[in-house]
């Protein structure tokens, strides 16, 4: 019998997501962390998604935490929280706002 991973769950989900919008072929990584004051980080110098297995997510705040660092691969560093990252953020599926 297999027991249930937190990890490979969001490595999962993330993994998915990741590959639905190039991410994967793109180069891009993941890691899980434990951070208890962020969920999520989006590292543009070495190409990594980390979301943190710490934090309690509700339902659909993993995925949406997950699409908002996506959003950031795809907008570029430069463009943190702005209209440009926003627009992609509401057009991948998530929540146009800053957390």
């Amino acid at each position: 019998m297999s027991s249930f991973s937190v990890k490979q769950y969001i490595i999962d989900e993330t993994y998915f997501y990741m590959n639905i919008h190039g991410l994967i072929d793109q180069g891009w990584a993941i890691k899980i962390n434990n951070s208890k004051s962020t969920l999520g980080l989006c590292d543009h110098d070495n190409r990594i998604i980390t979301i943190s297995q710490k934090n309690y997510y509700i339902d659909g705040e993993l995925r949406d935490t997950i699409l908002h660092e996506i959003a950031h691969a795809i907008a570029g560093y430069e463009n943190k929280h702005n209209k440009i990252w926003k627009n992609i953020a509401q057009h991948i599926g998530c929540a146009p706002k800053a957390c």
